[in-house]
């Protein structure tokens, strides 16, 4: 018993409410509970019989707070899938990512290496028409690399550098591989927001006549835009008269005159030129609510003077179309009316 101030015997009892917190590794915030006690209880004797009575309750309410221990260190990716590099261009800068978080210091290794069976099967890689490029003959393509990148708390990129080595072999383009691997600190590769490694395409320019390309291979727009235009170019060589045909392939899904007009053409480089030519396709704005659209463009047919014909490189240029058109929301502009029972009718607007 505790005597207070004027001599008094209090009897009081303490018990302990024990909760049990599991643990996870869900990244959630901290989380609160509310304890609520109720319908107290307790009983009193008088010469041996039991009385209940109604105690009285005090502080009934108390809150919990669990304070969570997960957080975000990351996820790292490369920027882009493919990337591709003139090959006189000496070097390429490749940008890794850490997104959906940047807690705390991390690091993530990589390399830069040729490209085998193994990785063909294992990432799914689709290298139709590329060569395969190489580090150790006796004139590489690249510099074969490996390093580790560390991120200090809050930062979100850094860069690869690749070595490219000019040579003068009239060759294929061909392709090598970064991959990302033994992340650290608590972030990860890839999980969902993008891939651990990327395709580096090294784009010769040993031939005569030169090379005829898509300078770019993947655009977007809006169907609104009015316009998109697309880059062709010729590297490599400046030896004679050059063209080539465009038009849009089996592969579009936007159509001609109801999606865009104007992407079938030829453009033409005159003997000793070189650099980019712009092709202008209009985009039709329909005004209908309709699925996005693609136009695929290729190149076709490439002419020079005779014997020295110009080689062609990266074929097809994809644009995407997106819809701009939609049918709206309809929505009451207040969530509450009030009005009196005596008022008669009231108006209700929808927006």
């Amino acid at each position: 018993g505790t005597l207070d101030a004027v001599g008094r015997l209090w009897f009081t009892d303490e018990n302990n409410l024990n909760l049990q917190i599991n643990e996870d590794d869900i990244v959630e915030g901290n989380e609160s509970l509310d304890i609520q006690l109720y319908q107290p209880v307790g009983n009193l004797y008088l010469g041996g019989e039991r009385i209940s009575i109604g105690p009285a309750l005090g502080r009934g309410l108390s809150a919990v707070s669990v304070i969570d221990n997960d957080f975000n260190h990351g996820f790292f990716r490369l920027g882009q899938s493919e990337y591709s590099v003139d090959e006189h261009a000496g070097t390429i800068d490749l940008t890794v990512e850490r997104v959906h978080g940047d807690t705390g210091e991390v690091a993530v290794s990589y390399r830069v290496l040729e490209i085998d069976e193994t990785h063909l099967e294992d990432l799914g890689l689709n290298i139709e028409g590329l060569g395969l490029a190489s580090s150790v003959t006796g004139s590489p393509d690249f510099q074969g690399d490996l390093g580790k990148l560390t991120f200090a708390p809050g930062e979100i990129t850094q860069r690869i550098t690749v070595t490219i080595n000019d040579d003068t072999l009239s060759e294929s383009d061909e392709g090598l591989l970064v991959i990302l691997s033994e992340p650290s600190g608590g972030a990860q590769i890839g999980g969902g927001f993008g891939l651990g490694h990327a395709l580096l395409r090294i784009i010769d320019n040993d031939y005569s006549s030169g090379k005829v390309e898509w300078s770019g291979t993947h655009f977007q727009s809006t169907e609104s835009d009015d316009t998109a235009q697309f880059v062709i170019r010729r590297i490599g060589g400046s030896v004679g008269e050059v063209s080539v045909n465009y038009a849009p392939s089996a592969a579009s899904t936007a159509v001609e005159g109801v999606d865009y007009t104007g992407a079938t053409g030829s453009v033409t480089w005159a003997d000793g030129q070189t650099g980019e030519k712009i092709i202008t396709v209009n985009l039709i704005d329909n005004l209908t609510v309709a699925s996005d659209k693609v136009l695929v463009i290729e190149l076709t047919s490439p002419t020079g003077a005779p014997g020295k014909q110009p080689v062609l490189g990266r074929r097809t240029a994809t644009l995407d179309i997106y819809n701009d058109d939609f049918f709206g929301q309809l929505s009451f502009t207040s969530s509450d009316y009030y009005v009196n029972e005596s008022g008669g009718a009231f108006l209700v607007t929808v927006e």
